[in-house]
């Protein structure tokens, strides 16, 4: 899957959470969630968030997934493009690491859909990682527009 990710920036976490959450089915159901978990982490200061921390964010804000904070175990497409192989999805994101402020936060979120780890969640799992870390760079939220 080759993408381009376009964000926009926003200035609060009722904002951020809002556009995490606006282009999936289940809106407005798991705002509340988001917002939750970029108040936590941007609180707890994570300036670097590793696949750990990704899996716990998932598991938050999807709670009532039985694959919650697991990497998915089907093959998936999203708009006709092949993600990565479930097998493959572990070492992926192992080779993907931690993201932290200093990195090209955009370019991040591309490599992460690509791989799409989880069954479903992964752009806002990718929204509210980029969300935090672009806020304790920039004192403004970068939110993705897919």
């Amino acid at each position: 899957m080759s993408f381009k990710p376009k964000f926009k920036t926003v200035d609060t976490v009722d904002k951020v959470a809002d556009c995490i959450n606006m282009p999936h089915e289940d809106y407005p159901a798991r705002v509340p969630l988001t917002q939750l978990m970029v108040e936590t982490l941007i609180g707890n200061g994570c300036s670097k968030i590793d696949t750990f921390t990704m899996r716990q964010v998932h598991s938050a804000v999807f709670h009532g997934l039985a694959s919650r904070g697991g990497y998915r175990t089907m093959p998936v497409t999203v708009s006709g493009n092949p993600t990565s192989d479930p097998l493959l999805i572990a070492e992926q994101m192992e080779e993907l690491g931690s993201v932290s402020v200093s990195d090209d936060l955009s370019e991040w979120y591309r490599k992460f859909q690509t791989i799409h780890p989880f069954e479903d969640g992964n752009g806002r799992v990718g929204g509210i990682v980029v969300a935090v870390l672009s806020y304790l760079r920039d004192g403004v939220y970068m939110a993705p527009c897919q």
